[in-house]
């Protein structure tokens, strides 16, 4: 699935998964502002970025204090060259400074699930065509396609891929956040307190009056002892399986395999983002992201 990376597509990724998103080609186009204005400084002040797609309002990938910095620093800039969704402005209006902001061209950078636009770059020019993404806020995927007829998938945060275009790419940009064998196991109740209990055990931390317990013995506890430490072990588990369940909402690394190979040309070039740090799995098919 892997081969060598064509010049046309330049890309950069400065940062992917919860800790924060951006990631740059060609020195033209960036996705996401999830980090600091201290780490993205150089990429949000070239006055080569033609434009800032921000795909939807969570801290991780937007962080509104970057549109406040450009707005000082750049006010032409942000204002002509973001092109996000509406939530997100929404998001952006909750600071303080920026109750009044909107970008320049409304009907062309303020994005849906169904947008189709032109960036003219210094590089290439680029078609940009969205697509729908399944989370718990609205968000888009992006397909961007050069005039040499070479395109690029990006896509994170999401259940699902189905609403891509059935189409093959030269580059694919997509989440591969959970191994969904490691998420299954941690929504299972019996499982994680069993696993729990005997972590405890095998470091010596049982409380007097636990020891020796088979494995239906330590089961039972959760219906017939209402101790502290009970009480404790089953809200860790609940942690657990929020956690878990937090994660099922992201696209699995076997979805992410399973699209990568129905979406691949014979040199595509694979990168699996957001992995999870709990949860994840890399993907054999990527590149190396570190």
């Amino acid at each position: 699935m892997k081969g060598p990376h064509k010049m046309s597509f330049d890309i950069n990724i400065i940062g992917t998964g919860s800790s924060g998103n951006c990631i740059v080609i060609n020195d033209e186009l960036v996705i996401d502002i999830g980090l600091s204005y201290s780490t993205l400084k150089d990429v949000l002040d070239n006055h080569k970025t033609k434009a800032i797609f921000v795909t939807h309002r969570h801290i991780d990938h937007l962080q509104p204090s970057n549109i406040n910095q450009l707005r000082i620093n750049r006010p032409w800039a942000i204002k002509y060259k973001l092109y996000t969704n509406a939530n997100v402005l929404e998001k952006i209006r909750e600071n303080k400074n920026l109750t009044s902001f909107n970008v320049g061209n409304p009907n062309k950078q303020i994005i849906d699930e169904h947008s189709e636009f032109e960036i003219k770059g210094e590089k290439h020019n680029y078609k940009i065509r969205t697509f729908k993404l399944v989370h718990d806020v609205p968000n888009q995927g992006f397909v961007i396609t050069n005039e040499l007829g070479e395109s690029l998938i990006y896509a994170t945060d999401t259940e699902t891929m189905e609403y891509a275009p059935n189409e093959k790419f030269d580059y694919i940009l997509v989440e591969g956040n959970y191994d969904e064998d490691k998420v299954n196991e941690d929504l299972d109740f019996e499982y994680n307190f069993l696993r729990l209990f005997r972590q405890y055990e095998d470091e010596g931390e049982l409380p007097d009056g636990y020891d020796d317990l088979s494995d239906d013995e330590v089961l039972d506890l959760v219906a017939t002892d209402l101790s502290e430490f009970v009480d404790k072990l089953q809200d860790e588990v609940i942690a657990l399986i929020d956690r878990a369940d937090r994660n099922s909402r992201h696209l699995s690394v076997q979805a992410f395999e399973d699209f990568c190979r129905k979406h691949s040309k014979p040199n595509t070039v694979i990168y699996q983002l957001h992995e999870s740090e709990g949860f994840g799995l890399r993907s054999d098919l990527s590149e190396n992201i570190d």
